[in-house]
C-alpha cells in the first residue's frame, strides 16, 4: 500500500491484470486487511482481454492503455506470463512471493519488493 500511495501521488498509472474477473479484483482490492486500496488503481483486466500467457492480451491492454508497450511496466510472480508481455514489447519483472515455488531460470529483472523499483518506490518521499 504505501508504494502504490507513492505511485498514485506521482500520477503513475497502476492497473491490475488477472485470471480472477474485473468484479472479483474490485472486491479483493476494495476490502484489503490495509482498507480499501481501489483509489490506487486506474484499471482493471482480467482473461476477457485475452489468456495471460498470449501475447497479443498484453499488446491489446497496451492498446487500451494508448501507450507505446515499451513504456509499461508488467510485474508477475509466472515467468509465462512475463514471457508473453516481454513479447509483446512490455517491460517486465519478476515478483519472488514467500511461499511461491521456485522459478525457473529466465531473463526477467528480479523483484522482492515494490521498493525495488526505486526511483519509482522511492523510500524517501
Amino acid at each position: 500500500p504505501p508504494a502504490l500511495k507513492r505511485w498514485k501521488e506521482r500520477g503513475i498509472d497502476v492497473r491490475i491484470y488477472s485470471s480472477g474477473s474485473i468484479a472479483a479484483q474490485k472486491l479483493f482490492f476494495g476490502h484489503t486487511e490495509f482498507g480499501d486500496l481501489l483509489p490506487y488503481l486506474d484499471g482493471h483486466y482480467d482473461t476477457t482481454v485475452g489468456a495471460k500467457r498470449d501475447s497479443k492480451s498484453y499488446a491489446a491492454i497496451a492498446m487500451d492503455m494508448k501507450m507505446p508497450p515499451g513504456e509499461i511496466l508488467f510485474l508477475s510472480d509466472v515467468a509465462a506470463e512475463l514471457d508473453a508481455a516481454q513479447n509483446a514489447g512490455l517491460q517486465t519483472g519478476l515478483v519472488i512471493r514467500p511461499g511461491n515455488a521456485p522459478t525457473p531460470l529466465n531473463s526477467h529483472p528480479i523483484l522482492n519488493d515494490f521498493e525495488d523499483l526505486l526511483p519509482i518506490g522511492n523510500k524517501t518521499t
